[in-house]
């Protein structure tokens, strides 16, 4: 039986990276969208010893119960920062005039655009984990639009890390490796783009991007494409090449000895209390202190 071997750098379980030494230097990849400079891996000092290491000089938050209180008490530190969450993103940044704002707020592009722009509005770069923004021109067409003009009217660079560790991140594609066995890599040669483009829709793997254009491509276009590609990419004998990944998986049917779900409502400990915060429901707005 195949086993999975994991990469003796890498983590196995955001558990395990928890309890690993803490970090000092970070790798973030920085793209050009517009391909006029290479591009490059940024590195970050995370060592609280060193003389270049980051100050946090402010916070924000929507929950009451952060606010007013010191940063270094919200997330869990030793000792105090000497800065205090407040709830309103223009004042304090211009209050605190930090060099850069990490935005960790939301995975949705749409969700997170009025926040970029009130901290735009400062001239205040901004480092996200927003994943939809990590390379948004496909899939975000008219947020990334909105956000590189805003970043050049205030003169400033906008970054995201996409990084958001969690279950969907970490824990299950760990589980959804475990039970790979095998990954073919097939090499096929075809006479034509369009030849390709046949197997591809018959796969039904055409275009799934939300912002695709709605109307068919002129023929004009097609064929520039196809001259395009061949000069770029097809073989002395003017055929291209594509290559497929097949994943071999293995699955279990589920048995009567494996533990169950309780029943919704029977919890015993309420999330917010573990996390000491304040629950809020759906649709509610959060309160004033």
């Amino acid at each position: 039986m195949t086993r999975w071997t994991p990469d003796p750098t890498f983590y196995p379980s955001p558990r395990l990276a928890a309890k690993a030494p803490a970090e000092t230097l970070a790798y973030v990849a920085a793209f050009a969208p517009k391909r006029d400079v290479p591009d490059s891996i940024a590195v970050v000092d995370l060592d609280p010893a060193s003389p270049t290491y980051s100050k946090i000089v402010g916070g924000i938050d929507i929950d009451p119960a952060k606010i007013g209180r010191d940063i270094g008490q919200v997330v869990g530190l030793s000792r105090r920062v000497g800065a205090k969450v407040s709830s309103e993103a223009a004042k304090a940044i211009r209050a605190a005039k930090p060099d850069v704002v990490v935005l960790c707020t939301s995975s949705s592009a749409k969700t997170v655009l009025p926040q970029v722009e009130a901290i735009l509005k400062t001239r205040t770069p901004i480092v996200s984990t927003t994943e939809e923004l990590s390379y948004p021109w496909c899939t975000n067409v008219r947020q990334a639009s909105q956000i590189d003009a805003w970043a050049k009217k205030a003169k400033v660079a906008v970054l995201s890390t996409g990084v958001n560790p969690g279950f969907v991140m970490d824990a299950l594609p760990i589980a959804l490796m475990a039970a790979c066995q095998r990954v073919d890599r097939v090499t096929v040669r075809y006479a034509s783009p369009f030849a390709l483009m046949h197997d591809l829709r018959r796969m039904g793997a055409g275009n799934p991007l939300v912002e695709r254009r709605r109307t068919p491509l002129r023929r004009a276009t097609l064929m520039r494409m196809a001259q395009i590609y061949a000069e770029r990419f097809a073989d002395p004998d003017e055929r291209i090449r594509a290559t497929f990944d097949i994943v071999w998986l293995s699955g279990w049917a589920p048995h009567e000895s494996q533990q169950k779900p309780l029943r919704p409502g029977s919890a015993k400990a309420r999330l917010a209390d573990a996390l000491g915060t304040i629950e809020i429901s759906a649709g509610e707005k959060a309160r004033p202190k």
